[in-house]
Parts: C-alpha cells; sequence; structure tokens
C-alpha cells in the first residue's frame, strides 16, 4: 500500500513537472523524499541495494571533499565504512554459491572420515546456505520488478501502465 501510494505521488510529480507546474510541483518533492525513505526502510536489504547506497554515499563523501565540506565528510566516512562492513553479512550470488560448495565439501570430508556428526552439521549448513542463495534470488528478483514498475510508472507517456499515444 505504501509502495502504491508512493508511486502515485511519484507520478502526480511528473505530471506536474510536464505542465510546469514549479509551485506544486516543489511543495510535492519534501513529501516524496520522505515517502522514499519509508519505502526504503520496508524493503529487505540486498547485495544489489547495498552496493547501491555504497556508491551513493562514496559520490557524497567525493563531493564533500571536492567542495572542501570536511565536516561533512567525517560521518559520510562512518556511514561508508558501516555500510561497507555489512558486506560480509550480504553476500553476493557467488559467495553463496562458493559457500555451499564449501559446506557440501565440508558434508564429504566428514562422511569419509565417518564423522557422521559433523556430516549432520554440514548438511544443515548446506541446507542453510541454499536457504540464503534462495531468498537472495527472490529479493533481486523482487527488487527488479519494483525497478521495473518505477521506471514505468515515470515514463512520460505511461498513466497507469497504459501507454498514450
Amino acid at each position: 500500500l505504501l509502495v502504491a501510494f508512493f508511486r502515485l505521488k511519484l507520478h502526480l510529480l511528473h505530471k506536474l513537472r510536464q505542465r510546469k507546474s514549479a509551485t506544486p510541483a516543489a511543495k510535492l518533492e519534501p513529501k516524496i523524499e520522505i515517502l522514499k525513505a519509508e519505502v526504503e526502510k520496508k524493503r529487505p536489504m540486498t547485495r544489489a541495494l547495498l552496493e547501491e547506497q555504497i556508491t551513493d554515499v562514496q559520490a557524497k563523501l567525493d563531493e564533500a571533499v571536492d567542495h572542501k565540506d570536511y565536516q561533512e565528510c567525517g560521518p559520510l566516512q562512518e556511514r561508508l565504512e558501516k555500510l561497507t562492513a555489512k558486506r560480509k553479512e550480504l553476500p553476493n550470488l557467488e559467495e553463496l554459491e562458493q559457500a555451499i560448495v564449501n559446506a557440501e565439501s565440508r558434508v564429504a570430508q566428514a562422511i569419509q572420515s565417518k564423522d557422521y556428526t559433523a556430516a549432520a552439521e554440514g548438511q544443515e549448513q548446506v541446507a542453510q546456505a541454499k536457504k540464503r542463495l534462495e531468498e537472495t534470488l527472490t529479493a533481486a528478483r523482487d527488487e527488479e520488478d519494483e525497478k521495473e514498475t518505477s521506471d514505468e510508472v515515470m515514463r512520460p507517456n505511461n498513466i497507469h501502465g497504459v501507454e498514450s499515444r
């Protein structure tokens, strides 16, 4: 519901800009920023979203350095470091696939050495790694669908998903 409301407001902003209605558009923009922040809070964090945030903060930090706004640099650098540290928590697809291979290898080694307790633990790790990979793939698909829908709403001749002529 929140996402639909956000999209509606984006569409309205786009229409106001097309009509060159600067004052109503200017009044709507801060409200859209608040809605955008709320939508972002509700989105599950994915590696792609994390990388997007890292890129955004890095660009702001670079801009602050270029403008010698060093007071702004400190908080931005801290935020950048916190975001980059989250990479360990949100592995990319390649890292997740490697985790599955590693866990399966540990299971095989445990079976070969007849350590069935370790094999059972390894099996659980394989299951968890596969589940995490599936969740990541699902979140990536959802994120891509969201981006496509958002792009559709912002197209100039698109009203409620119907192309005008």
